[in-house]
């Protein structure tokens, strides 16, 4: 049933990972019991082994039910695996070489059978700090399989990891096979090395940095009774401007809400006046109490004497601070005026070659209106004190109350302000408080490392490529050998861009761009193909990777600017600044983890990564479409540069990948695949399944997900509003036939995942542990050969009902024109342009409108092609007919999976 939590998840973790990496003896000297292991944990529970190989004896039933095993159940055979920190756990699926998908098609029948029995593809949902239940549930199903890893948000961090091992471990076995797979001792693992959160390579070296996450290896027992370190939290640091800001979201994340008010009053930069409006406060309630009328509450005579003198200081303050009030008034007048007069568009001059002008210093009136505001309150607790002196009792309850409520309505007014500042200038700062690399002087071996410090070096170091090396994407491509400095020639790179099936691990990632409101996928496509596509390829800030908040290390940074040479000058087009853009690198030399960067990007908690495009120059026109014209010119925008000046460029936003598609299964999947794609999907407990905490439905299961909890309030609505807009596409593939027998679903509770990033090292154990099981569920699922072949059968009969429908939609249409004119094999000398605007495009040397016709040189394979595809196509539309007109109903459609799929053509991202 339900997952083990608490300190015993801990332990439970501990025996299936296993014992630390040689020559880490963080473990102390264990004793050998009965039929106990030399070098095991006693203390260590052995429940999750239980849950995992038998789970008909290690699940404890709730009173009152009981369970009944399906027939033929796949978990009634006792499978003993090696822990997932123990080499030998990922041997199993390397016994043929690994070779890309392409270049297995060429293997013996059997050996392509072997190898295709062994792949698989894992796709993983976004959900921040959720994602520590993949990385293990990757572990779990690469003991079998050899993986293809793709995923968005927080999937991405643990699909670049998983890849990053995926290419180790193939490193590994070419290594083991030119030793004629003799087995290796597992070389010797700096223990502090692995204290700052250094791994080895391959899957185990992902489960050391889990086991590092959760603290396993601090205590020689398992037990972990030492301090928390909040290792997971701890990688998320906030740069100078976010610091404070970030500080309120911990203090909410570890349940400190007496903490909440002062940190947010703090981040709002009103410290002078909040600590002022303290002071004042206290020395009022010091007035009142030290009082003839207070009576038996008369405080003592020393702090009379305190109060008495901190009344007089507060005198003499009001006094200055009234003067100070009058002058910050008049200066906040004269600024509304001017700002009403420049009117409210924008916040910079234009000189007169279009570059901005900065504004005043703003520091001087902000000073000043901070003065008034100390004046203000030290004016009401002058009057408190005169009150005081005339012995008016009634009147000095009364002010003390006002004085109060004009404390509280001060400290109101002064948070809106900071808030508003905070919202105003939040593009200054990225639109998030967490750069990601941020402090940048963190050490490679520092513990304390920033997030993308760690992920660099973790991904490096899963690799096995040399310290210091970033990991590229070209690394994934053809092995841990790949040279960037002597890379393969274009042939072979323009191969691997064009077809995923040439790579020997592919990673895919997305992510989400704000301004133009669309998806980019990476790896991305080449500058050429950018351009040719979308019309710009994407170019970086020179400035912005120079000056910070850095948000990748700097090593990774100084690959980013590899073309340099190609640096293009521009304008931007909303701002007018000049700005010297960078290209990004090739796809293959593109750091893995600034691809990570891009798709891992929470709105609000991390800052959004700028690129630029270049915008091109466009004509133009009317509501009918006719060029316009200004004293015999055309109108074009935005206007052509002038000789010598820059081009026009368009800042871009990028931000988490889940905005746009949380759950991308779709990167991998084809309508008759060869081998399974994985899922690993999270979501809440619904309604009477609290104790169910992994979900692997059947493919004959509920068509749909048991829906959570829905709230009957007004937020609760405009969220599922937003989730389903945003994940209506991924949630509807979940349940396709064929689909829903692979995704896994881990549950979790409200304060679990999601945000919380200083989460108790116990509940990040006990959330690996549902990737543990999750993970061991589809790898001995899809391990069984019936399973596999019934799934590909499912999909099959899917795919063929779609070509059917397909094959008889395009065999009607060629039975009336234009089509069969086009398909004729008689090439067309044009194609219509624009005619209306034709003349225009002369007049200004634009090149013509494309045609797409077939070139001289392509058109016999071309015709030959276009034959070889279509009159198969009638045939069969012509067999599929009766005796009369009518088509006959199609077999192949009949008795199909439910909810039918669907064939159309939607950009590919």
């Amino acid at each position: 049933m339900a997952v083990i939590r608490g300190s015993q998840a801990r332990v439970a973790l501990f025996q299936r990972l296993g014992a630390a990496p040689p020559g880490a003896q963080a473990l102390g000297p264990a004793k050998s019991g009965p039929g106990q292991a030399e070098g095991t944990n006693p203390a260590a529970s052995p429940v999750l082994d239980r849950i995992l190989e038998r789970p008909d004896e290690a699940l404890k039933t709730p009173d009152g039910f009981a369970i009944s095993d399906p027939p033929e159940w796949l978990w009634t055979e006792n499978k003993s695996v090696p822990p997932l920190r123990d080499s030998k756990a990922y041997r199993e699926s390397d016994h043929i070489t690994r070779l890309s998908p392409a270049e297995s098609r060429d293997l013996a029948p059997e050996d392509r059978k072997a190898y295709d029995k062994s792949s698989a593809d894992v796709t993983m949902k976004g959900g921040t700090t959720s994602g520590v239940v993949y990385p293990l549930a990757v572990c779990e199903i690469a003991r079998s399989f050899h993986l293809n890893v793709g995923g968005a948000s927080a999937g991405a961090l643990a699909a670049g990891l998983a890849a990053a091992a995926e290419t180790g471990r193939q490193e590994q076995d070419r290594q083991r096979q030119e030793q004629r797979r003799q087995d290796l001792e597992e070389p010797s693992f700096d223990p502090e090395r692995r204290e700052n959160g250094h791994v080895r390579p391959g899957f185990v070296g992902l489960a050391d940095a889990m086991a590092w996450l959760c603290e396993l290896d601090d205590e020689p027992d398992g037990l972990l009774r030492s301090k928390e370190r909040y290792r997971l939290g701890r990688m998320f640091q906030a740069n100078g401007p976010g610091r404070p800001l970030f500080g309120v979201a911990v203090a909410v994340m570890r349940r400190r809400w007496w903490l909440v008010p002062v940190r947010f009053v703090l981040s709002t930069g009103w410290r002078s006046v909040t600590g002022s409006i303290l002071v004042t406060a206290a020395s009022g309630w010091a007035v009142v109490a030290s009082s003839p009328q207070a009576g038996a509450t008369s405080m003592p005579t020393v702090l009379s004497v305190l109060a008495a003198i901190g009344a007089i200081i507060a005198l003499l303050v009001a006094l200055v601070g009234g003067l100070a009030a009058l002058v910050a008034i008049g200066a906040l007048v004269v600024r509304g005026i001017r700002a009403v007069v420049r009117g409210p568009w924008s916040d910079q001059r234009q000189g007169p070659d279009g570059d901005p002008v900065k504004d005043e210093p703003r520091r001087p009136v902000r000073r000043l209106a901070k003065i008034a505001l100390v004046g203000l309150v030290t004016a009401a607790a002058a009057g408190l004190v005169a009150w005081w002196l005339t012995d008016a009792a009634d009147l000095l309850w009364v002010a003390v109350v006002g004085g109060m409520l004009a404390y509280v309505l001060l400290v109101t007014v002064a948070l809106a302000a900071g808030l508003w500042h905070v919202m105003r200038t939040a593009g200054d700062h990225g639109f998030g408080l967490i750069p990601g690399a941020e402090p940048s002087e963190a050490e490679i071996d520092d513990a304390s490392r920033p997030l993308l410090c760690w992920l660099s070096d973790t991904l490096s170091e899963l690799a096995g490529l040399e310290r210091g090396e970033i990991l590229r994407f070209g690394h994934l491509w053809w092995g841990a050998g790949y040279d960037p400095q002597s890379p393969p020639d274009d042939h072979a790179t323009t191969t691997m861009m064009d077809d995923p099936r040439s790579r020997l691990v592919n990673l895919e990632l997305v992510t989400s761009e704000v301004v133009q409101g669309r998806a980019y996928r990476f790896p991305l496509a080449t500058a050429e193909e950018l351009k040719e596509r979308d019309g710009s390829a994407l170019y970086l800030d020179l400035s912005d990777l120079d000056k910070g908040p850095h948000l990748v290390p700097a090593a990774v940074r100084t690959v980013l600017k590899a073309r340099h040479a190609e640096q293009l000058m521009a304008t931007d087009i909303r701002t007018k600044k000049q700005v010297t853009l960078v290209p990004l690198p090739d796809p293959r030399d593109l750091p893995v983890v600034f691809a990570m960067r891009l798709s891992m990007s929470l709105p609000g908690l991390f800052q959004a990564v700028s690129m630029y495009r270049v915008v091109a120059s466009g004509d133009v026109r009317d509501e009918f479409g006719r060029t316009l014209t200004k004293n015999g010119v055309e109108v074009r925008y935005p206007p052509e540069p002038s000789v010598g000046k820059a081009t026009w460029c368009e800042r871009l936003w990028f931000t988490d990948g889940g905005v746009t598609s949380n759950f991308p299964i779709h990167f991998f999947d084809s309508p008759l695949p060869r081998w399974p794609t994985f899922g690993v999907s999270l979501s809440k407990h619904p309604p009477g399944y609290r104790s169910q905490d992994v979900w692997l439905p059947q493919d004959w299961d509920l068509k749909s997900a048991p829906t959570g909890i829905f709230g009957s309030n007004l937020a609760a609505f405009l969220g599922s509003i937003v989730n389903t807009a945003r994940g209506w596409r991924d949630n509807e593939q979940m349940f396709m036939p064929g689909c829903r027998g692979r995704i896994a679903w881990v549950r979790q509770l409200s304060d679990e995942g999601g945000a919380n990033l200083y989460m108790p090292r116990d509940r990040v154990a006990s959330m690996c542990l549902r990737g543990v099981v999750a993970g061991a569920r589809l790898r001995r699922r899809f391990e069984s050969s019936e399973y596999r072949e019934r799934a590909q059968w499912i999909r099959m009969r899917a795919a063929l009902a779609n070509l059917d429908e397909l094959a008889r939609t395009v065999a009607d249409a060629l039975e009336g024109e234009p089509y069969p004119g086009f398909a004729s094999g008689t090439p067309l000398a044009t194609l219509p342009g624009d005619p209306e605007n034709e003349n225009a495009r002369l007049r200004l040397n634009l090149p013509p409108v494309p045609t797409y016709l077939v070139a001289d040189r392509d058109k016999k394979e071309y015709w030959m092609a276009v034959r070889g595809l279509l009159e198969p196509l009638r045939t069969y539309a012509t067999a599929r007919r009766g005796a009369g007109a009518a088509p006959v109903d199609g077999v192949l459609s009949r008795n199909t999976p439910k909810p039918a799929p669907e064939l159309r053509q939607v950009p590919r991202i």
